[in-house]
């Protein structure tokens, strides 16, 4: 159960927390081919009056032959109960997904694109149970690589031997599995970072790679600044590697410092050169309402760039000044805590802002 530590494979075909790999031996146990219907739920609804999904008293039309969603894990458990079942536990699930030769994916050990209902096919939404047939188990139970995840009966934990410590574990929650029509398998182009707290500044350290755009190209990219960091601090706690999607829009640069006599400071500057040679930069005492950052904004010297030009549409300058009046408010709240924050690059597109990169650094 679990998979085997492998750097260059963290976060794209194996999660952090499903390390180390180890053996469960399982008795017997029968398992649905099919996840649970709308039509299915609906009979349990009707009979028991048990609340429907919020889905369907906002509206939505019912798909009687598409997976229930928006049900908690006491609903699914509910409804286990009602039909004379029980949800799987965690190593259930994935020995019914893996079969007998611990495979990465339902199909094989290379992912197929388009093969399960993943964010890539396009479809956008759930669909008819079964209707992917190449995303069939070895057991022959449907729908375990995409469509709807699954609830499993057991408590997020750290698996035996492992390192990993998370808030999250304990008996607080419970063990999703399997993806989703809204998940993303591998959106390329990619960036590849490491995730270290070692490592804080990583264009410095040469561990990161940009435009990925293959598999064969992101473990290679991987194994490479995996290489780097080792390099550049031996002895530097590798976490795991970061993967990201390719963002775009013009860069900027949010900080905040808690500086000793006045509190903390907020920056905002446009990225790259325009920070770092012309050191186009404004700065406010903190904390500060969204009027005060559309301000900040308007004082750049380059805020051209945010307000369209050469055909280019504007960019979101209400959602940049929500997101530095709100970073300023988390450096007033937390002053005791917080030494400094660093969001470099943020990506100010058409309609909102995506952080690529932060760093926080705690007091002491």
């Amino acid at each position: 159960m679990g998979s085997a530590p492998n750097p260059a494979l963290a976060w794209f075909e194996q999660g952090v927390d499903e390390t180390p790999q180890h053996r469960v031996k399982l008795p017997a146990f029968w398992i649905d081919r099919h996840e649970v219907t709308e039509d299915r739920y609906a009979d349990f609804v009707r009979q028991t009056g048990h609340r429907a999904p919020r889905l369907w008293a906002a509206g939505r039309p019912r798909r009687d032959d598409h997976p229930v969603i928006d049900v908690s894990w006491h609903d699914a458990d509910a409804y286990c109960r009602w039909a004379g079942k029980r949800l799987p536990t965690e190593a259930e699930w994935e020995k019914a997904a893996r079969g007998a030769d611990g495979r990465t994916w339902v199909w094989g050990s290379e992912y197929r694109p388009g093969a399960a209902n993943l964010e890539d096919g396009g479809l956008g939404d759930t669909a008819p149970v079964g209707s992917h047939p190449e995303d069939v188990s070895p057991y022959g139970v449907y729908d375990m690589t995409g469509n709807a995840m699954e609830w499993t009966a057991s408590w997020y934990r750290a698996y035996p031997g492992s390192t990993l410590q998370r808030d999250d574990f304990g008996e607080q929650y419970r063990v999703l599995k399997g993806g989703a029509w809204t998940t993303p398998p591998l959106p390329f182009p990619l960036a590849v970072k490491i995730e270290s707290a070692d490592i804080p500044h990583k264009t410095e350290a040469g561990v990161i790679r940009l435009d990925i755009d293959s598999l064969d190209a992101l473990k290679q990219a991987a194994r490479e600044v995996l290489a780097a960091a080792k390099q550049y601090k031996p002895d530097a706690r590798i976490a795991g590697i970061l993967i990201q999607q390719m963002a775009a829009g013009e860069e900027v640069i949010l900080g905040a410092v808690n500086d000793p006599h006045f509190g903390p400071v907020i920056a905002v500057g446009l990225g790259g050169v325009l920070t770092e040679i012309m050191h186009d930069v404004t700065h406010r005492y903190a904390p500060f309402d969204a009027a005060t950052a559309m301000a900040m904004i308007h004082e750049i010297r380059g805020v051209r760039l945010l307000q369209g030009y050469r055909g280019k549409p504007p960019c979101d300058i209400a959602a940049l000044a929500d997101a530095l009046s709100r970073l300023s408010l988390l450096a007033a709240d937390h002053a005791d805590r917080i030494a400094e924050i660093d969001i470099n690059p943020l990506f100010v597109h058409a309609s909102g802002v995506i952080a690529a990169d932060a760093l926080v650094v705690l007091k002491n």
